[in-house]
């Protein structure tokens, strides 16, 4: 068994995590080092084992699988232009048993926000975009951040999914994002 101690950590497009061997060694000594919890396709390599405590631990989410849709220019009402980068989670079927058309005082959402949270990180644990109420896990279909008109996107990105009520969470597979810029162009909206 494994017990982690450390993590998750973003690296090389995946989700790190440090573990230790639980009463167990390798054949060269070591009991701890480093893990990826999941292929980019989300097929997960670690599972949670329940802990045999009677403290309820938060109900486990699936790992959205998270597919990059469209770079698409825009114009806000001030005239500045921005890019809104689109995505969707393939597996949304995976998420409809959670409540999401209940509110929730809790998170980041503030008063009467949805209970069910969906933010965009980037490879600094900067947020993107937030989504504090989606109706329906049918909204994952259409998601999206806006980042500035001629920079590059950030070098990584990933999708939280949070249940405000449980403290429950999942996340996608660290995803790159081609720039729809080159350095000798430019874009035209």
């Amino acid at each position: 068994m494994l017990c982690v101690t450390d993590g998750p950590v973003a690296a090389s497009g995946y989700w790190w995590y440090e573990v230790e061997l639980d009463s167990y060694q390798l054949e060269d000594g070591m009991t701890r080092g480093w893990v990826a919890a999941a292929d980019h396709d989300g097929s997960a390599w670690i599972g949670y084992l329940p802990d045999t405590d009677p403290v309820e631990e938060p109900d486990e989410l699936p790992v959205p699988i998270l597919e990059y849709l469209s770079a698409d220019p825009g114009e806000a009402p001030d005239g500045s232009r921005f890019v809104r980068y689109g995505f969707s989670v393939n597996n949304w079927r995976d998420f409809q048993d959670l409540a999401w058309d209940e509110s929730s005082d809790a998170g980041p959402c503030g008063d009467g926000g949805g209970r069910i949270f969906v933010r965009f990180l980037d490879e600094d644990d900067v947020e993107l975009q937030r989504f504090c109420r989606l109706p329906a896990p049918d909204e994952l279909t259409d998601l999206w951040f806006e980042g500035p008109f001629g920079e590059s996107p950030p070098e990584l990105i990933w999708l939280e999914i949070l249940d405000l009520e449980t403290g429950a969470e999942t996340f996608s597979s660290p995803m790159q994002i081609e720039s729809p810029y080159t350095s000798h162009e430019s874009p035209t909206p």
